[in-house]
Parts: C-alpha cells; structure tokens; sequence
C-alpha cells in the first residue's frame, strides 16, 4: 500500500503586479515511497515547470490539473529517499515577465513499518508562524464476515469500532487553524481480508502570537489509543 502526494500551481491571472508564485505541497512530512502533490500557481503548463525536479531524489508519477474551486497545475511525485529535502525555487517566462515561486525545505521520514496497530503523530515547522500535524492510525479489523450476494462472495470487515485520533485545533492557544485534510483506507490481507484500516489527518496551523510558547499536550487530541505513549510537541 502507498500513500501519495502531488505537487500543484494554482492558476492565477497575469498580473503586472504579482511576480512571485506560493509553492505548497499536499503533505508537508512525506514519508518515503509516498506519493505526494506539489503545486504552484501559474497560468504555465505543469511540465515546464516541474520538469527540473532532480530524479535523484524524486521519482515522477504524473503532471496533470487538480480542480477544486481554482485549478491547480500538478506533479504527483514520491521521494525515493529520507532525509533533508528541498523543491523550489521553481520560475517561468510569462508576457514576458519572470515568475519565481518560493522554496520549501521538509523532512522526508521513513515509510511506516508493516504492523496491523499503530499511531504516529508527528510536527512539521514551515516557518515561524505555519506548522502542520501529521496524524496517522493503523486500526486492525477484530473479525471478518463473509456475505454472499448473486453468487459472489465478499469478506467484509466488521468490529473496527475504535475512534480514530484527531487533534482539537480549535481550542489551542495562540494558534487558530487553517484548514486541514484527511484520508482512509482498508488495508487487504494477501487472502482478500481486510487487515487494518488507515486513517491520516494533516491539520495545518498558524501562530497568532509569536512571543508565547506553544506546547501541544494529550489534551489537545481526542481518540487517543490508551497504549500510546504521548509526549508533549513543542512547537517554539
């Protein structure tokens, strides 16, 4: 099973004043051999500026366009390697005029190990006002059930009751929430049943007060499992 991310541009107007493209990435702490998007905004097409990715590090899956309410160019991409990463800064002739977009420098760590049960929470500092928290959950199925219909059968995953964790981003203070993102899945086992389920949450945050510290404490999530072992996050 692989988790993506894709690169992206968000197509903007051409504007006299306006020379400087914002560069994203759908999740900022990548694991390896995870898919992800990259994005930038620009009326370009995605393979001229994508295409001096280093293949290094990085390996191309797909350019494309994302639709959602403004478009976005795309490269859906996975790092091939853990370590210290770097994409940008990424810059196009338009009009005659040069856009350049910002740098981003993140952390990619290694894929997550092959167990049915675990939680894995984890930071990614932007910058001195954005952050993100990374959640993700493996939940294992406690039974299977087989069910029949017009002569097929189907395993169907029962008893995964468990409430995945979640962090309560709206009551931390000094920081308010920007938005945030989730995704699941049900993972096969090699006889077609259902192992576990995956569930992944990226909540990115902004510091509203730079001068107090910010500590994140159990308090601040909900649904956590009783055999995780939370340590505070500091974040400055």
């Amino acid at each position: 099973m692989k988790a993506f991310f894709i690169l992206c541009l968000l197509t903007i107007p051409v504007l006299s004043f306006s020379q400087t493209l914002t560069l994203e990435m759908s999740n900022p702490a990548p694991r390896a051999g995870e898919y992800f998007t990259l994005s930038v905004s620009t009326d370009s097409l995605p393979k001229a500026i994508f295409g001096s990715i280093s293949r290094k590090d990085f390996s191309i899956y797909s350019f494309g366009i994302k639709d959602s309410q403004q478009q976005y160019f795309c490269t859906e991409m996975k790092a091939t390697s853990t370590g210290k990463k770097t994409l940008g800064p990424f810059s196009i002739n338009l009009n005659g005029k040069k856009y350049t977009t910002n740098k981003l420098n993140f952390m990619v760590d290694d894929s997550l190990p092959e167990i049915p049960e675990g939680l894995w929470i984890r930071k990614a500092i932007v910058d001195d006002t954005t952050f993100y928290i990374v959640i993700e959950q493996r939940i294992p199925a406690l039974r299977y059930n087989t069910r029949k219909d017009n002569e097929i059968t189907t395993n169907v995953k029962e008893g995964i009751d468990a409430v995945a964790t979640e962090l309560k981003d709206d009551s931390i203070s000094n920081v308010s929430g920007a938005g945030s993102s989730s995704s699941s899945y049900n993972s096969l086992h090699f006889d077609g049943k259902p192992e576990f389920m995956y569930h992944s949450h990226i909540y990115k945050l902004i510091i509203t007060d730079k001068s107090k510290r910010i500590i994140l404490t159990k308090d601040d999530f909900k649904g956590l499992p009783n055999y995780y072992k939370f340590k505070d996050i500091v974040i400055n």
